[in-house]
């Protein structure tokens, strides 16, 4: 499949840190608590990160990542109870693939008639088994 190539700015992290992380309890930045805009910016920003979706030529694309691992940060800080985390780097690529995915599915259960449960602070970033469900109108 070609790349889709256009203009696109990174995410606005100052934006999202006042209106999705400051002062927010961790599952705030669960995909199923952001609302449409921020979930597809973020998508996008994850789809340039894995390099399915071309940035502008001046942006380097590890500048999309900042969003979403923000995102990632809140929610590892809520699962350890608000205390220092610490992470191996290679599990942070982990998380973002992991994270990828959990955006997904919440596209995927916002936007068709299938359901996906949804991720938790507790089980997001675990090996968790995802049910799917087929609504009928």
């Amino acid at each position: 499949m070609p790349k889709r190539v256009g203009v696109l700015p990174p995410t606005d992290l100052d934006k999202l840190a006042k209106e999705v992380l400051q002062d927010q309890p961790a599952d705030a930045a669960l995909p199923c608590n952001l609302s449409d805009q921020w979930l597809d910016l973020i998508s996008r920003d994850l789809d340039v990160c894995f390099g399915d979706l071309d940035a502008d030529s001046e942006t380097p694309s590890t500048s999309h990542m900042a969003a979403p691992l923000a995102l990632i940060v809140h929610l590892l800080f809520g699962k350890q109870g608000g205390e220092g985390v610490k992470v191996a780097f290679e599990e942070l690529g982990q998380y973002l693939s992991d994270f990828r995915i959990e955006v997904a599915l919440e596209q995927v259960t916002r936007r068709t008639n299938v359901s996906a449960n949804r991720a938790t602070v507790q089980t997001i970033f675990t090996k968790r088994t995802v049910e799917f469900a087929h609504l009928v109108d």
